[in-house]
C-alpha cells in the first residue's frame, strides 16, 4: 500500500482506491440507506509553524497530529495523509449526524494544543466533510468525492465561524455559483459597488491625515452589503481582479481629487486594501500606468496588504513603491513571522492590530507590545498607525507612548463619500 513517509499512513493514491471500492459497493446496492461519508482536515497554521519554528517543527507537528488521528479513530477506519499538510478520513455505515459530530470530535482533538519547538501552541485546524447516501448522487468517482471535501473545507475556512463545512450537491452548488458570480459582476457594471471611507487621525494635531477606502455592495433587495458578504464569492468565481480594479481606480479619482489646494477636503492619502490577485492578475503594471498618466502627488495612494499575503509574497509590491506608492502592512502582529518579513519587506507603514489596540493601557503585555512596535518603527523609519481605536483613554495612552496615527469607531465609523467630505470639512 502507497503511504506517506512522514506520517507513516496510506497517501492520497491509497484513498483514492479505498474510496473507490466504498462507492462501487454502493452502487452494486451493498450499502443502501447507509451513509458514506469523506473529511478532510487541514493543519491551517502548518506553514506559519514552518516560517517561525524551522522545518524540522512543522514535521513533528504533522507526525504528532497523524498519531493523533490515529488514536482516536476506531480500528479499521481508513485514515490518509493525502497532502503535506491535510489528512483524510474515510467512514461508512454512519449517519449523517453522526458524521458530523465525529468530524467536529476529530477537529476539537486535533485544536488541543501540541507542543512545537518545546512549548505548548494551539493550532487551527480546518475540515470538509463530502457525503454519499447509498447509490444516489452526487459523487460518480472518488475524486469528484475528494474534491467536494476540499472545497468544503475552504468554504469553512474563509467562513470562519464554524471550522467544520459540509459540501454541497457540486451540479447544485456549480449552477448557483454561477448564478451569484454573475451577480456580483452586474453589482461592479451597474455602479452598485460604493466606497466608505475612515479617517486616519494625527493624534497631537488632531487632523484628518488620511483614509482608507472600504468598498461596499449598495444591494437593491439585501440593502448595504460589508465586504465578509461577498468578497469570498468573488475569490472562489474569480471575479476579484474585476472588484480590485474597481476599488483602486475609484481611489485613485479621489485621490487626485482629495490631495489637491483647494479641495473639499484635503488629504495627504487615501489607501486601499487590494487582494493577491491585484498582482498575480496584472492590475499592478495597469495602476502604475494610471498612476503615470493622472500626475497624481507622489503618496497619495496607499496600497495595504495583509501579513499573510506579505508571509506569501514578500517582494511583489516593490516596484510599486519605486513608482511613488505607498506599502502599508495591515493587521500587524497577529501573525508567528511578523518580525522575520520586516527584514526583507520594505514597507512604508504598519498598522497595528485592533486586538492590540483594544487592551492598550489595561493589559500589561498587550501594551508593552505596542510600545515596542512603535519603537521598533522609529529604528526602521516606518509610519504607523493604530486600528480599532474607540475611547479616548486608549487615545491618551496612545499619545504617551508615542503614537502619532489613529483610526477607529472613536473618531468615526467608515462614512458614505459625501458624509465623510461633510464630517471632515467641520473639523
Amino acid at each position: 500500500m502507497e503511504r506517506n513517509p512522514l506520517s507513516g499512513l496510506p497517501a492520497r493514491g491509497a484513498l483514492l482506491r479505498h474510496v473507490s471500492q466504498a462507492l462501487a459497493r454502493d452502487d452494486h446496492g451493498t450499502g443502501d440507506g447507509d451513509l458514506l461519508a469523506l473529511l478532510t482536515i487541514e493543519i491551517s497554521d502548518y506553514r506559519e509553524v514552518t516560517d517561525s519554528f524551522g522545518y524540522e517543527a512543522s514535521q513533528e507537528l504533522i507526525m504528532a497530529a497523524g498519531d493523533r488521528l490515529r488514536e482516536v479513530l476506531p480500528s479499521g477506519t481508513t485514515v490518509a495523509h493525502i497532502g503535506e499538510d491535510t489528512f483524510a478520513v474515510l467512514l461508512a455505515d454512519v449517519s449523517g449526524a453522526n458524521a458530523k459530530e465525529i468530524g467536529r470530535d476529530l477537529l476539537a482533538n486535533l485544536a488541543s494544543p501540541f507542543r512545537v519547538g518545546g512549548d505548548p501552541m494551539p493550532i487551527e485546524v480546518t475540515g470538509g466533510l463530502a457525503y454519499r447516501v447509498g447509490s444516489a448522487p452526487p459523487f460518480k468517482s472518488a475524486e469528484e468525492m475528494i474534491r467536494a471535501s476540499y472545497s468544503a473545507m475552504r468554504q469553512a475556512k474563509r467562513d470562519g465561524d464554524d471550522r467544520l463545512a459540509v459540501a454541497r450537491d457540486p451540479h447544485q452548488h456549480e449552477t448557483r455559483r454561477l448564478r451569484r458570480r454573475e451577480r456580483l459582476r452586474e453589482a461592479i457594471t451597474a455602479n452598485e459597488l460604493v466606497l466608505h471611507y475612515q479617517p486616519v487621525v494625527h493624534l497631537l494635531t488632531e487632523r484628518v491625515m488620511g483614509a482608507e477606502a472600504l468598498v461596499r455592495w449598495d444591494h437593491p433587495e439585501r440593502g448595504m452589503l460589508y465586504p465578509q458578504a461577498f468578497l469570498p464569492l468573488a475569490e472562489e468565481t474569480g471575479l476579484i481582479g474585476e472588484l480590485d480594479r474597481w476599488v483602486v481606480e475609484t481611489a485613485l479619482q479621489r485621490a487626485r481629487r482629495w490631495t489637491r489646494p483647494g479641495a473639499e477636503v484635503l488629504l495627504d492619502w487615501i489607501s486601499v486594501n487590494v487582494s493577491p490577485q491585484f498582482v498575480e492578475s496584472g492590475l499592478q503594471e495597469w495602476c502604475l500606468q494610471t498612476l503615470r498618466e493622472g500626475s497624481l502627488p507622489g503618496g497619495a495612494l496607499h496600497i495595504e496588504i495583509t501579513e499573510r499575503w506579505a508571509l506569501r509574497d514578500q517582494r511583489a509590491l516593490q516596484s510599486v513603491r519605486e513608482e511613488g506608492l505607498q506599502l502599508v502592512l495591515d493587521d500587524f502582529g497577529t501573525g508567528y513571522s511578523s518580525l522575520r518579513y520586516l527584514r526583507f519587506l520594505d514597507a512604508d507603514t504598519l498598522k497595528i492590530d485592533r486586538d492590540f489596540i483594544g487592551e492598550v493601557g489595561h493589559n500589561q503585555k498587550a501594551t508593552a507590545i505596542v510600545q515596542f512596535l512603535l519603537n521598533l518603527s522609529l529604528r526602521l523609519n516606518v509610519e504607523v498607525i493604530a486600528e480599532g481605536v474607540k475611547t479616548a483613554e486608549q487615545v491618551e495612552t496612545l499619545r504617551e507612548l508615542g503614537c502619532s496615527m489613529a483610526q477607529g469607531f472613536h473618531f468615526a465609523r467608515p462614512l458614505p463619500e459625501r458624509e465623510f467630505v461633510r464630517r471632515v470639512s467641520e473639523t
